[in-house]
């Protein structure tokens, strides 16, 4: 497969399944979007790493991949949180982001239990 231009090499490719990779995004296993998923395997291919995650969860991305022959290099349920520098990432009513410096504050303010030092 021949390289797709305009898209930088070694990129991280992190791509939702459903409406993404399918045409409906209100259910799992609606109707593959055949376009999508070449260009995704397509990636995979010229080296990219692909990630599939959804709101379904891990074993329904792992199948995902599996029946559209998907080489990604992770498949994971969609996060709930994210927490990253560049607040521009995503709108928050999709998901939440968070700067580094907050994961302290909101780990104590939702009660996620830390690991014992």
């Amino acid at each position: 497969m021949m390289k797709s231009e305009g898209v930088a090499e070694g990129m991280n490719i992190n791509c939702d399944i459903d409406g993404t990779l399918t045409h409906d995004g209100t259910k799992a296993w609606g109707e593959p979007n055949l376009e999508n998923i070449a260009a995704i395997r397509e990636a995979a291919a010229n080296g990219h790493t692909v990630v599939l995650w959804s709101a379904t969860g891990e074993a329904y991305a792992k199948e995902f991949a599996k029946k559209h022959k998907i080489n990604a290099r992770a498949c994971l349920a969609k996060p709930d949180i994210c927490f990253d520098d560049i607040e521009t990432i995503r709108p928050p009513e999709f998901m939440v982001i968070l700067p580094p410096d907050e994961i302290g504050n909101w780990v104590n303010d939702h009660g996620v239990p830390r690991e014992a030092k």
